[in-house]
């Protein structure tokens, strides 16, 4: 079921602590301290034995050129500009560095391969 389908939020939110908590109870017969191993506090079980599991998770937005420019100017503009003008001073192109020393990761090749074919493609008309 879809989260938007939801008109019970006191059931959804026992969905989603059923899915993210369990309480334990330490063993008093065993030896084990790995806590995963550990059997569920029985109250806790009882309380959660007709409530559902919740997944509260999205599929990651394929990045854009867009994206990543708005990236750079909300999070890295400010400390560009930073050491621009630090450059300045000391007489030393840190940016020009930076760009001159960088490499693409694989994500940033293939948007910057993709924006290549766009231009091949808007040339040809």
């Amino acid at each position: 079921m879809d989260n938007k389908d939801y008109r019970d939020v006191a059931g959804l939110a026992m969905e989603v602590l059923n899915s993210k908590i369990r309480f334990l109870e330490k063993p008093t017969d065993s030896m084990t301290t790995r806590k995963r191993l550990y059997p569920t506090y029985q109250a806790w079980a009882e309380l959660m034995k007709d409530i559902g599991k919740v997944k509260l998770t999205i599929q990651p937005q394929k990045k854009s050129l867009q994206k990543v420019w708005e990236w750079l100017e909300k999070y890295v503009a400010p400390s560009l500009k930073l050491f621009a003008e630090v450059g300045k001073i000391e007489q030393r192109d840190y940016i020009g560095n930076l760009v001159a020393n960088g490499e693409m990761n694989i994500t940033q090749k293939q948007l910057y391969d993709d924006y290549i074919k766009a231009r091949k493609l808007d040339e040809r008309g």
